[in-house]
């Protein structure tokens, strides 16, 4: 058996839908590398909520408005807060988003409810570890380490001579 076959991936985070690697996350079947991740962020759609929410007590307005004064026209009034309301739920569920992005590109992960906001955070803290550890890795990889002291001296004076020779 080889050494690749043998490698176990450290888990960060795992569940049913969302699994956080040294080597990749994968998330309702998508997954990306975690070389790939430049950052991630979490969104909350506040505005959007916001706007739903001001729709929907404006539409209660209406409701009211077109009962007292156009009777004839109250089935609309009604109509329009089960609309507004439709929409404030789905504005609810989907308050939180987490984005990865790669590159370019922005990609949206996951989204949850207000209620369920600690389950993003908890993917993005085991997302934070692995995008940690990696950058520690190319850290130790590509940083040949301090110069001491007199290396640095070594160093000066061979550039102080070479200088000197031009």
């Amino acid at each position: 058996m080889s050494q690749i076959d043998s490698y176990q991936e450290k888990v960060y985070y795992k569940d049913a839908n969302v699994k956080v690697t040294d080597l990749r996350i994968t998330c309702n079947h998508v997954t990306i590398p975690i070389d790939r991740i430049d950052h991630y962020s979490i969104n909350f759609r506040a505005n959007n909520l916001l706007f739903a929410f001001t729709c929907f007590m404006i539409s209660l307005i209406g409701v009211y408005v077109t009962v007292r004064y156009l009777s004839s026209w109250g089935y609309l009034g009604f109509i329009l807060v089960v609309l507004c309301f439709v929409w404030l739920r789905i504005e609810y569920s989907t308050y939180v988003e987490l984005f990865v992005t790669t590159g370019p590109r922005r990609v949206k992960m996951l989204d949850t409810g207000m209620n369920n906001r600690g389950y993003l955070f908890k993917i993005a803290d085991g997302l934070s570890d692995a995008l940690l550890e990696k950058h520690k890795e190319k850290e130790s990889v590509e940083s040949p380490g301090q110069l001491s002291l007199s290396d640095t001296m070594k160093l000066k004076k061979i550039i102080m001579d070479y200088d000197k020779n031009e």
